[in-house]
């Protein structure tokens, strides 16, 4: 496998009152094609503002940020956006969706930001929807929607264009188990099929379904394990529930 991503000596601090804050001190980070890693971490760790980096939708104090071997960390923002609309897909914990527009149209919107024509959009559109099991959605809005429903759709959005990396925050934080469960089984489900993806989560047993967990603490990487990557037993309500 090649190289998707790699950060170097990644920094992210700021000022909060009169202390300095060192969200991300110095994270070194390599994530390759086909890869499922977990960030995980307590509150506060910096995992977020990893994740944020990764997307650039924060910029790091030092450090580097590559992107399929291109350096992007300097990119102004309209780069980074247009970059962002075509190889990073991103869900948000708080799903994030255009309330006044329907599911179909916060999809159709995104691919037409990645250059798809308004039919091809719509398509794709339908075709995710399918796939995620919200097919008969399309004209919902998102405020007549489950968390979980909600959540799918923010998947199917993040997928529209077909981007080399998906990038999760706390994709689950604001599920019940049986739907967190469901969410993570998609995710395997996109992996298997090839996709690169990056999760980041406070949860241990989240964090297992990943071929890789990286665990922060103080804005800096402090272990990485290696898992079996979801080809074992699938996930259950008992094992989010346990302990």
């Amino acid at each position: 496998m090649s190289e998707l991503v790699r950060t170097t000596h990644l920094h992210r601090h700021f000022r909060q009152g009169d202390a300095a804050v060192r969200a991300v001190d110095g994270i070194d980070l390599e994530v390759d094609e086909g890869e499922f890693v977990s960030v995980m971490g307590p509150s506060g760790c910096g995992k977020s503002t990893l994740l944020y980096l990764l997307a650039g939708l924060d910029r790091p104090t030092s450090g580097e940020i590559r992107l399929e071997g291109r350096r992007v960390e300097r990119l102004s923002r309209t780069k980074w956006a247009r970059l962002r609309r075509r190889n990073i897909g991103f869900v948000f914990q708080t799903f994030n969706l255009v309330e006044n527009l329907t599911v179909l149209q916060n999809l159709e919107v995104q691919g037409i930001l990645g250059r798809q024509s308004a039919r091809s959009a719509r398509r794709r559109g339908y075709e995710l929807l399918d796939e995620l099991g919200v097919g008969d959605k399309g004209k919902a809005m998102p405020a007549l929607l489950s968390g979980g429903q909600r959540q799918r759709v923010a998947l199917a959005r993040a997928l529209m264009n077909d981007p080399p990396l998906l990038l999760a925050d706390e994709p689950t934080g604001n599920l019940d188990s049986a739907t967190t469960v469901e969410v993570l089984t998609l995710l395997r489900r996109f992996h298997t099929a090839g996709q690169t993806i990056v999760v980041v989560t406070h949860d241990e047993r989240v964090a297992t379904a990943a071929q890789r967990v990286v665990s922060l603490r103080d804005g800096r990487v402090v272990d990485e394990t290696r898992l079996d990557g979801g080809t074992g037993r699938p996930l259950t309500v008992g094992d989010l529930v346990e302990g």
